[in-house]
């Protein structure tokens, strides 16, 4: 098994995603009259194991849904589609989750790069950043957070200027 780039990654992401939506829907539904979605979800969220993404220690996304394939395909079925996307997000963490948007918010034009190539990256990141799906307080932390690197920087790059 190979490491993915962070960027492999939330293609692959964006890919599950796409392919959970386009699963088929049940017209009759094989669930007992006394199945409570929710109750099913918290069930099969038990049955899953919490991704986080680390490629040193080879636990990549693909590895991992692979692991669980069978619940998002057979034992899920009986949920709706938005359901079946929130039981995958609810088992990625926080910072696999959160790690698009601060990409985006990170980018910076290589020197090497024309105009026409670096928009092209800032267009692929903010659609992974997903910004209609981002609220204000998130916006503003993600902004605070890229704001105290940049300070960090500018000021490590003053103080070996004046030496």
């Amino acid at each position: 098994m190979t490491a993915i780039s962070e960027e492999q990654f939330q293609q692959q992401l964006v890919a599950l995603t796409s392919a959970l939506r386009g699963l088929p829907k049940e017209e009759n539904q094989q669930s007992t009259p006394t199945a409570d979605p929710a109750r099913q979800f918290d069930a099969l969220a038990g049955q899953i194991a919490q991704f986080c993404y680390d490629p040193d220690a080879r636990i990549i996304f693909e590895a991992w849904y692979r692991r669980h394939v069978d619940i998002f395909t057979s034992d899920a079925k009986s949920l709706d589609e938005a359901t079946r996307i929130r039981l995958l997000l609810h088992k990625l963490d926080a910072a696999s989750y959160e790690n698009a948007r601060y990409t985006c918010m990170k980018l910076i034009k290589d020197p090497k790069d024309d105009f026409a190539t670096y928009a092209g990256r800032v267009n692929r990141e903010c659609a992974k950043f997903k910004p209609a799906e981002c609220n204000e307080n998130q916006f503003k932390c993600i902004n605070f957070v890229c704001g105290l690197l940049v300070r960090r920087y500018a000021l490590h790059q003053r103080l070996s200027l004046s030496t």
